[in-house]
């Protein structure tokens, strides 16, 4: 059985929180200066804008099913 060391499980976040900062645009010479800190804002920035898209294409979807129910009579 393969025993994962703490050690190894910094390292693992530690790599997917850079590729989640590079992915979102951050280019690697900004990433490297940043401090925890700095790393937990932005992450906790880019969740929210997420969860208001989410929000706002749900909304969207409601308003279409409603209209496209509304000219099928009901149904």
């Amino acid at each position: 059985s393969t025993r994962i060391t703490l050690q190894d499980k910094l390292k693992f976040n530690y790599w997917l929180t850079v590729f989640l900062l590079l992915e979102r645009g951050l280019p690697w010479e900004v990433i490297n200066e940043m401090s925890d800190t700095d790393i937990t804002f932005v992450i906790g920035v880019d969740s929210a804008i997420k969860t208001k898209q989410q929000e706002d294409q749900d909304q969207q979807s409601k308003i279409m099913n409603a209209g496209m129910r509304s000219k099928m009579g009901g149904m």
